[in-house]
């Protein structure tokens, strides 16, 4: 028995000192320089470098390093593009310019109306977010001499342009200090920013002055508005306007070359009526009649007095 005890001790393995394995352990790690020193009295030089790997690990993790200052880098260049994108889409202070150009402008009035519409629409002042048609309404709502209002990028940095269209007036209609100016779409203001209409409203009604601010609807200035535009533009120019007495329904216009009038009727419509005295006009000078008047309040016919 003592004999195959002593082989048995004999055949078993001898144990490595623990502080042994765990110092080759450490020693033969994969991909690590072999740094430091095998024993536990001795200190190396470069064992707090111990950590430094092979070259080919040093290069990837370079190439690791490089890739991320890269996405960084394109990252800042994308927030800063977007941020001076921003900034040019700012709308501050837009400078104000007319179509066309005019020298009797209040720039301060409208620059304050401009104003007003960004402080109550804040988020609007960025322009891809500008509603371009509520603007142009607001604007003319509340500048009726404006036909239009359109805010433009100009070539500079966060630098807008507000271009303001201006009514054209085509006849005036003056009632002591007051004036009521239309245009050809038919569209009364009382503030001009061009030269004066050559057509003056000339009112025989013999009304006090009170009344004729009365009689001076955004109805009957349409009405002129819109005849004399048509008339105008088709045949020969109209000279004078006149609104006879004792009549509000009634307008009376004289065309250039022809000294007689053309009774109208304001409640029908303005171009219906338009093309009935143009046609009514191309009749007569065919046949080289020059009436007393020509009365065309009658859809569909006119009559004339020779």
């Amino acid at each position: 028995m003592a004999f195959s005890s002593r082989r048995s001790r004999e055949k078993a393995p001898l144990r490595q000192p623990k502080a042994d394995s765990e110092i080759a352990s450490n020693v033969f790690r994969r991909s690590r320089t072999l740094t430091g020193s095998v024993s536990s009295r001795v200190r190396a030089a470069n064992e707090d470098g111990s950590h430094l790997r092979s070259p080919r690990l040093h290069e990837h993790d370079l190439r690791s390093r490089r890739r991320k200052i890269s996405g960084i880098l394109v990252a800042s260049l994308g927030v800063a593009a977007g941020l001076v994108w921003l900034l040019d889409q700012l709308i501050v202070t837009p400078s104000i310019h007319y179509q066309p150009a005019t020298a009797h402008a209040d720039t301060a009035r409208y620059t304050t109306i401009v104003e007003k519409y960004f402080n109550d629409r804040p988020l609007e002042r960025f322009q891809f977010v500008l509603n371009p048609n509520t603007f142009s309404a607001y604007m003319v709502e509340e500048a009726p001499e404006l036909s239009s209002a359109v805010i433009t990028g100009s070539e500079g940095l966060a630098s807008h342009d507000v271009l303001l269209g201006v009514r054209q007036p085509i006849a005036l209609w003056q009632i002591n200090d007051r004036h009521y100016y239309v245009d050809g779409s038919g569209v009364s203001f009382e503030r001009n920013l061009l030269s004066a209409p050559r057509i003056s409203v000339k009112d025989e009604t013999g009304l006090p002055a009170t009344s004729q601010q009365i009689v001076a609807s955004t109805k009957m200035m349409r009405f002129i508005g819109r005849v004399v535009d048509v008339v105008s533009a088709r045949i020969a120019p109209v000279d004078e306007v006149v609104i006879p007495p004792a009549t509000l329904k009634e307008v009376d216009i004289i065309v250039k070359n022809r000294p007689y009038r053309i009774r109208l009727n304001i409640d029908r419509d303005p171009v219906e009526q338009a093309n009935d005295v143009i046609a009514t006009l191309q009749h007569l000078d065919a046949r080289a009649i020059s009436p007393q008047y020509i009365d065309a309040r009658v859809s569909g016919r006119a009559f004339y007095k020779e």
